[in-house]
């Protein structure tokens, strides 16, 4: 029984490989073409990221605002990150 069992096995490995493999490339691609993109368009002087002028006051925020806080190991520096952030978004 064994011996017919592992044949079948084998060949769903190696379907199932095929199929992960054929999507780890098609996303890679996806993912290149899109970097590929940015940089054109960057070294273009068609995409340029926004600026605030010096002195020039962002808007008051309108609605509730969640801020995530990454809190491992960082007793040290919490502190003043929620202080400074409570002051930049009052």
């Amino acid at each position: 029984m064994t011996g017919q069992v592992l044949p079948g096995l084998l060949a769903v490995e190696h379907e199932l490989l095929l199929f992960a493999a054929f999507w780890f490339i098609v996303s890679a691609l996806d993912e290149a073409a899109l970097d590929l993109g940015y940089l054109w368009l960057r070294a273009t002087g068609r995409l340029r990221e926004p600026t605030v002028a010096q002195g020039e006051e962002a808007p008051e925020l309108e609605k509730h605002t969640a801020v995530l806080v990454a809190a491992w190991q960082e007793a040290d520096v919490i502190g003043a990150m929620i202080a400074h952030t409570l002051k930049a978004w009052p």
